[in-house]
């Protein structure tokens, strides 16, 4: 099948033909079928070919196995067919340009809910995949790491992909200082934020209090005020 994604959110798409969800017609199975026991195994092998004259940079595909369960003879009832995947990165050697860059970061400094979340948003303006790593660190405010994880991300062609970032064991409220670095191609970039997390319930009650706190200390000066007049 080709393979694709939807957007950026990333979710994977097998449907899709675009200039860079070719790579299925290059991949060539034996067989299309095969039949086995209980505690059997197959293993069955692939060609890659690729067309004469193919476009350099990136091509992609998905090869799937479906297992068909059947039910003895006679028998009837429901049988439930399971599938696996694997995904194909073909790339052909030329003239490709491989092009990126960090686009955005959504790091809004409130958020009023656990856990606390960030995004990067990396984009691919090349003709072939990279890999970017992304690294995003917690810390209290006396600096001290409560969270941390650094994991490597596929680009495809033309696309951009947000990465969601979350730190799910987060409380549901505090002050922390976060901290992200963004590593493609070439090029790392480093952000960092104070990040509270509170309910808006709780700004609300604070709100009241300081408006009730300023209306005291106004009547206050009042009193103090007419008190030197007399």
């Amino acid at each position: 099948r080709p393979y694709g994604v939807k957007d950026a959110s990333y979710e994977p798409v097998f449907s899709e033909l675009n200039e860079y969800a070719d790579g299925y017609k290059w991949v060539s199975l034996p067989s299309v079928s095969y039949h086995l026991e209980p505690g059997q195994k197959v293993t069955v092998p692939y060609d890659i070919i690729t067309s004469t004259g193919a476009r350099s940079g990136g091509h992609y595909a998905a090869i799937f196995a479906e297992a068909q369960g059947t039910l003895p003879l006679g028998q009837t009832g429901v049988t439930s067919n399971k599938s696996v995947g694997m995904l194909v990165y073909i790339n052909v050697a030329g003239s490709s340009v491989t092009k990126g860059s960090l686009k955005s970061v959504d790091m809004p400094w409130y958020q009023p809910a656990a856990p606390l979340t960030t995004i990067p948003t990396v984009t691919n303006t090349g003709e072939t995949d990279f890999t970017t790593k992304v690294t995003f660190a917690v810390m209290d405010v006396a600096g001290d790491v409560k969270y941390q994880t650094s994991n490597e991300y596929a680009l495809l062609p033309k696309t951009d992909r947000d990465i969601r970032l979350t730190w799910d064991k987060s409380p549901w409220f505090g002050l922390y200082k976060v901290r992200l670095s963004v590593e493609v191609l070439d090029k790392t970039e480093v952000h960092e934020s104070l990040i509270v997390i509170a309910p808006r319930w709780l700004l609300f009650v604070a709100g009241i209090i300081i408006v009730l706190g300023a209306i005291n200390v106004v009547n206050r000066k009042r009193t103090t005020t007419k008190r030197k007049s007399h």
